[in-house]
Order: structure tokens, then sequence, then C-alpha cells
């Protein structure tokens, strides 16, 4: 928790992504260091961190989307296709599109699976994009991509309910 005022959530992101330290045990945490310095920061990496990105990748590009303003998702749900639970980085149910992170640690072993995952999204009539990297340093990049999607979604199931 003290290093989530310097380290922008870091720290945070690893210690959930691998059950090290659980939601009420980063309350408690952040309660205890109240009047210190670097809380303000560390207040907004706890909350940044409660909306369940799985990785510092996630947090960032979670970031992206609050910050301009795009709403009605939700990270790492459960979306049940075929009889597998699939668990989207970031999912916009309604629209059906699937927004996906690919970073470099984790998913330098999985392409073979992120393609075949990605293979049965889209085989069940869900729009996936995907981010790497690099992209998260380009936010306007992002933010178009995901609004140009959303509309592109949103024309298509308006078409097809008509």
């Amino acid at each position: 928790m003290e290093l989530a005022a310097h380290d922008d959530g870091r720290a945070i992101c690893e210690g959930l992504r691998r059950g090290l330290v659980t939601a009420v045990e980063l309350e408690e945490a952040l309660a205890a260091l109240a009047g210190t310095e670097g809380q303000a920061a560390r207040r907004c990496v706890v909350r940044d961190c409660l909306a369940n990105p799985w990785s510092y990748g996630e947090l960032r590009l979670h970031r992206i989307l609050r910050t301009a303003g795009i709403r009605g998702w939700v990270a790492n749900g459960n979306l049940r296709l075929h009889g597998e639970l699939f668990h989207p980085d970031v999912l916009f149910s309604r629209q059906r599109v699937v927004v996906e992170f690919d970073g470099r640690a984790v998913h330098d072993g999985r392409f073979l699976q992120d393609r075949e995952r990605q293979n049965m999204l889209v085989s069940h009539g869900y729009l996936v994009i995907r981010f790497g990297w690099e992209h998260l340093d380009d936010p306007a990049y992002v933010v178009a991509v995901v609004r140009r999607a959303l509309a592109s979604a949103s024309r298509l199931l308006s078409k097809a309910l008509a």
C-alpha cells in the first residue's frame, strides 16, 4: 500500500493478480495509512484497483476509458458462451463489444489461446478490439477506436432489430 503513493498502482495490481491481497485488505491498509504523505495518490490507486483490473496495463486502459467519459462497461466480468466461461478485459455487453489488452508478460505464451478466444467471441457476434502497451501511451487513439467500435456495433444492432 505504501508503494501506491509512488508506483501508480503497479504493486497493488500485481498483488491482486497473484491473489496476495483482497479488496477488503486494500481498504484496511489504506485506512491504516490515513493522514500520511501520499494518501491522496493511494486513494486514487485503490479506487481504480477496486474496478477489477487484472494487470497494470488493464488499470491504465480503464483509466483511459473513465477519463474519456466512456461508460457502460465491466472489467473482467463473466461471459458464458457455448458452455465456456470468458472474462473479457473490458466488456460492453449491450453493444457486444470486447476490448482486450495484450500485455507482454502474460500474453507471450498465450498467442494461440488468445486467438482462439477471439474467434469464439467473434463467432458469437462480439466485436473484439485489441490494444498493446504502446497504444496506452496514445490515449486519444484508444478512445477513438473504442468510440468507433461502439458506434459501429450500435448501428449493427439497430439494423438487426429493424
